[in-house]
C-alpha cells in the first residue's frame, strides 16, 4: 500500500458532549484533525483516514519492531500533514532517535535542532541538545559540539548528564586545539568525581575515565609540540619543559588506567608507552650544528641511540602490559591491536640499534697517501762528490 500525493482538505473534527438540560455546562474537546487520503491497494484506489495520534503510535510500534527507515516515514508523515498537532514536536525527537539508529546522524542532528528551538529553556530542548552534541561528534564536527553543549543550562542536569556534557565538551576543544578550554572541562569533571557523595556512584563511568585521561592527552600535546632545536641554551629549557609535562601526561594516563573501565584503561596504557616513543623520537629528529662533519655525526649518532635506547625498552615494557591488561580485562578494541603493532616496530628498531652498537669496530686500512715512509738516511758525499759505498745513490 502506497500514499499517492492527492489528499482530500483536511476535515476539523470537533465533538461537543452536552449533558443534561440546558443550564448544564457544555464541556468541550478538541480533537486533531483527521486527513483523509488516497492510497493505491492491490491496484485499486482507496480513500484513508489520516490521524496524528494513530501516526504517532504506529511510529512508535515500527521503532520498537527496529523498522527505522519505516519509523523516521511515518514521523515525518504526520509532521508534514499535522504540522500543528500536539504530537510534532515528539515526531520530531522520536524520528531522531530512529536517524541515530541508522547512523544518520546528520539527519538527525536537523530534528533535534528543531526540538531545541520549540522547547528553549525546558527539558525537552536539554535532552535534545545532549543528542545534538552527540551527533556533532560522530560527525567530528567539533564547533558543533561545542556550541551545543554552550547552549545547555548545565546546573539543571543529572549528574550523569552533566559529567558526560562537560567531558564530550572538552574533547571537542582538544580536536579545536583550544586545549586550556579542554583542561578546564575535563577537571569539571574530576572536581565531580572527587566529591565524596558522587565518588562511589560514579566508578568506572565512561565519561569520567575519558576526561582523566584527556587531562593527560592535554599534556601530551602540549610535550609534543616542544622541539629540541639549536642553540644549546634552547635545547636545554626544552628538555626541561618536556620532562616536566612528560610526567604529567604520564601520571594522569596511570590515573585514567585505574579508574576501572576498561575501554580508557586500554587507550591510556597505550598512550602512556607512546609517550616514551615520542620522548626518543623527538630526540632522534633534534637539531644538529652543521658544522659537524660526516664522521662526527656518526659519532652523534652513535652516542644519541645509547642514549634513547632506555625509552625504547620502557615504551616496549608498557605495550607488553597494555597488551596483557587487554588480555586479562576481555577487552579488545583497536588500541589493542596498535599496542601489538607498535611492539613488533619497536623491537625491530631496538633489536637494529643493538646489533649495530655491538658490532666490533672494523680497524680502517690506511691508504696510500696516508703511509707514513722512513725518511732516507742522510748520504755523505766524498771528495768527488759520489756517494760513499753502501750508501743509496
Amino acid at each position: 500500500m502506497s500514499l499517492t500525493q492527492r489528499s482530500i482538505p483536511s476535515l476539523l473534527l470537533m465533538i461537543s458532549v452536552v449533558a443534561g438540560c440546558t443550564k448544564t455546562a457544555t464541556t468541550v474537546i478538541v480533537l486533531d484533525p483527521v486527513k483523509f487520503t488516497v492510497v493505491r491497494e492491490n491496484g485499486k484506489k482507496k480513500v484513508l483516514a489520516l490521524e496524528a495520534e494513530q501516526l504517532f503510535k504506529q511510529a512508535g510500534r515500527e521503532y520498537d519492531d527496529e523498522k527505522f527507515e519505516q519509523s523516521v516515514r511515518t514521523y515525518r508523515l504526520l509532521i508534514k500533514e499535522f504540522p500543528r498537532s500536539t504530537f510534532v514536536i515528539a515526531s520530531h525527537y522520536n524520528a531522531a532517535l530512529a536517524l541515530e539508529a541508522l547512523k544518520r546522524y546528520g539527519d538527525a542532528a536537523k530534528h533535534y535542532e528543531i526540538v531545541a528551538k520549540a522547547k528553549r529553556g525546558e527539558r525537552d530542548a536539554r535532552d535534545s541538545l545532549m543528542r545534538l552534541a552527540f551527533c556533532y561528534d560522530k560527525l567530528e564536527r567539533w564547533s558543533g559540539v561545542v556550541s551545543a553543549v554552550d547552549r545547555i543550562d548545565v546546573d539543571k542536569l543529572g549528574l550523569l548528564d552533566r559529567i558526560e556534557a562537560f567531558a564530550r565538551r572538552g574533547n571537542a576543544q582538544y580536536k579545536l586545539q583550544a586545549l586550556d578550554k579542554a583542561l578546564v572541562d575535563f577537571r569539571r569533571v574530576m572536581r565531580t568525581y572527587h566529591d565524596k557523595q558522587y565518588q562511589r556512584v560514579l566508578v568506572g563511568d565512561y565519561w569520567v575515565s575519558q576526561a582523566q585521561f584527556g587531562i593527560g592527552l592535554v599534556y601530551r600535546a602540549k610535550f609534543d609540540r616542544i622541539k629540541f632545536r639549536l642553540p644549546l641554551s634552547s635545547m636545554k629549557d626544552a628538555l626541561q619543559q618536556k620532562v616536566s609535562l612528560f610526567l604529567r601526561a604520564q601520571n594522569n594516563f596511570i590515573k585514567a588506567i585505574y579508574l576501572h573501565n576498561n575501554y580508557w584503561a586500554v587507550v591510556a596504557g597505550f598512550h602512556a608507552a607512546n609517550l616514551y616513543e615520542s620522548f626518543y623520537r623527538d630526540a632522534m629528529e633534534a637539531e644538529v650544528p652543521k658544522t659537524l662533519t660526516q664522521e662526527e655525526l656518526e659519532i652523534y649518532y652513535a652516542e644519541l641511540k645509547r642514549h634513547v635506547m632506555p625509552l625504547l625498552r620502557r615504551a616496549i615494557s608498557i605495550y607488553e602490559k597494555n597488551v596483557r591488561m587487554s588480555v586479562r580485562l576481555g577487552e579488545q578494541n583497536p588500541w589493542v591491536s596498535k599496542s601489538r603493532a607498535q611492539l613488533v616496530r619497536l623491537k625491530t628498531i631496538l633489536a637494529n640499534y643493538e646489533k649495530t652498537l655491538n658490532a666490533p669496530k672494523q680497524k680502517l686500512k690506511p691508504t696510500r697517501s696516508s703511509i707514513k715512509r722512513r725518511p732516507p738516511k742522510r748520504r755523505t758525499l766524498t771528495d768527488d762528490g759520489a756517494p760513499k759505498s753502501g750508501q743509496p745513490g
